[in-house]
């Protein structure tokens, strides 16, 4: 007779329990996941979201299961929730490592002055004129001249050595000739 007043505090237990979860479940439920998905654009947002999702029907199924009296120790809903707890192990670790990412802008400034020697490249009086001065990186015509010849020059010189080399060959060529000749 003990274990029937057991029974009856764990169902009283569990009908409450289940009458708490049902307000969640039908939040849950009166919108899809894609618009509750859509709704953020932080992207650790929309993973908290599906953490969620995917923790609340693993862990339904999980009680239906227990509920079924099936030995879940072995079951591949086990997998499912390590799987879920992996996913919200990993978000949590994102969360934190996206807190560690800011930077003291006071501290980048002052870095930035003593590395740099805290004098601008350009002073304030010549950078506000707004005028733009053009430096001459354009030879003059005669500069230009000079330099198409010296080109001219160059490859007149390669053709010449171009020649003289295929003169030497055939002269050695020749004077090859002649020795095997004349043995």
């Amino acid at each position: 007779m003990e274990n029937e007043g057991l029974i009856k505090q764990f169902l009283t237990s569990l009908d409450s329990s289940v009458g708490s979860l049902s307000p969640d479940i039908s939040t849950l439920i009166s919108t899809s996941f894609e618009d509750r998905i859509n709704e953020t654009s932080d992207p650790l947002q929309q993973i908290a979201i599906s953490n969620g999702y995917a923790y609340v029907l693993v862990s339904l199924c999980f009680a239906y299961l227990k509920a079924q009296g099936v030995n879940t120790s072995n079951h591949p809903i086990m997998k499912d929730l390590e799987r879920v707890k992996s996913y919200m192990n990993r978000a949590k670790l994102a969360e934190e490592g996206k807190e560690e990412v800011k930077v003291d802008t006071s501290v980048a400034k002052r870095f930035l002055q003593g590395v740099l020697g805290g004098k601008p490249a350009i002073s304030e009086e010549n950078f506000n004129k707004g005028k733009h001065t053009k430096f001459e990186d354009e030879k003059k015509d005669e500069e230009k001249d000079k330099d198409l010849a010296v080109v001219r020059d160059k490859s007149v010189a390669a053709e010449i050595r171009d020649k003289l080399k295929n003169k030497s060959k055939k002269k050695d060529k020749k004077s090859r000739q002649d020795k095997v000749s004349k043995k």
